[in-house]
């Protein structure tokens, strides 16, 4: 900052504000932000000031010329707006994995006829003989009760 020229901050009578001293004095890289020895150093002219600036040149009729210690604006100092591609819409997470779960659950029907006699049978295997010796252990515990 020391080599550049020094302004008068007053000129007939009126206060020059501070952003458009610094856009006179280092003019677009005043909006810009600065890394200096690995530290963030924000911009001059924050991007609310400039663009308050930028919609007075505009109403002034100034927009395409910056006068110095006056005001006005450079189009080259605007910021080319970024196009937002539109994604699609995510929806909700039963319909996204919908499909999925369909195939999940056809792979495992294809095997349930077997599924289910094998289990059928399990059960069948867990319940107790009807034999004869069933009959005296059951009629035992019968009579035990009846004491």
């Amino acid at each position: 900052h020391s080599k550049l020229p020094k302004m008068n901050r007053i000129i007939a009578g009126f206060t020059i504000p501070r952003s458009i001293r610094m856009l006179t004095l280092h003019g677009g890289d005043a909006l810009l932000p600065a890394m200096v020895k690995g530290r963030y150093i924000a911009p001059l002219v924050s991007k609310r000031v400039a663009a308050d600036i930028r919609k007075r040149a505009l109403i002034e009729g100034t927009f395409g010329e910056f006068v110095p210690n006056e005001g006005g604006w450079d189009p080259k100092w605007d910021i080319p707006k970024t196009m937002h591609i539109l994604r699609p819409h995510k929806g909700h997470l039963r319909e996204r994995t919908r499909e999925k779960r369909a195939n999940k659950i056809t792979t495992a029907m294809a095997g349930m006829p077997e599924r289910i006699a094998k289990y059928e049978q399990e059960v069948a295997d867990r319940r107790p003989k009807k034999d004869i010796h069933y009959m005296f252990t059951r009629a035992k515990k019968v009579a035990d009760r009846k004491r």
